[in-house]
């Protein structure tokens, strides 16, 4: 595998050292019933791994960062720094919000694939199943968003972005039937999804905080 890595094409670098990570991962699984200094020594290793190839990609300058056995693309290197980072290993160390990390990493997926229009909807989801995680009630973002505002965990400004979020959202359902009618509507700019995925990471983040907004 790590011959591999070295010889692959740029475009399959990401998806074989994610590859590697998991194995590894695998590996620590299995042994942890049966061999449990093997599977201490293999969890020595992941974390060795997860530094090394940081290491290598900042060393290179090759934009792209390993976390949590995940390569995550850096758009913008201080957002990246800023938000995506720390709501990636947030989530992942964080028990019960397991549903929230899926939906925050098929959003950055769908951003690597191209897909704007798919990382607003995931990214969008990631926003509810955080409300939901923290307790707030409704059967949609819009009443989970004015939820969160009564019980406080949302302040004023940060309830018009989660507004804006969920307008979005529907903007992107409204331009897929658009162009199903053959209309040609316009899609999301992967800026745009960049700027929603940046955004619902910071909201994440403070959600998770648990602490009132005012």
């Amino acid at each position: 595998m790590t011959a591999y890595i070295e010889t692959c094409d740029d475009a399959m670098m990401p998806t074989a050292i994610e590859a590697l990570g998991k194995a590894i991962t695998r590996f620590i699984r299995l042994s942890n019933a049966h061999d449990p200094f093997l599977a201490q020594k293999l969890r020595e290793a992941s974390e060795h791994y997860e530094a090394f190839v940081n290491e290598r990609l900042q060393r290179h300058r090759i934009r792209f960062e390993l976390i949590d056995r995940k390569m995550v693309e850096k758009n913008s290197l201080e957002l990246h720094a800023a938000v995506v980072s720390p709501a990636l290993r947030l989530l992942g160390d964080r028990g019960g919000w397991e549903k929230v990390e899926t939906a925050y990493k098929n959003a950055l997926d769908e951003l690597h694939r191209g897909s704007a229009e798919n990382a607003i909807t995931d990214a969008g989801a990631a926003l509810q199943e955080a409300l939901e995680a923290v307790g707030c009630k409704g059967n949609a973002l819009g009443p989970l968003i004015v939820d969160a505002r009564n019980r406080g965990l949302l302040a004023a400004h940060d309830q018009r972005l989660a507004r804006s979020i969920e307008d979005l959202m529907q903007w992107v359902s409204a331009d897929r039937s658009a162009k199903g009618d053959a209309h040609h509507a316009t899609a999301p700019a992967p800026e745009d999804g960049w700027l929603i995925v940046h955004v619902v990471g910071a909201l994440i983040v403070r959600l998770a905080s648990g602490s009132a907004r005012g």
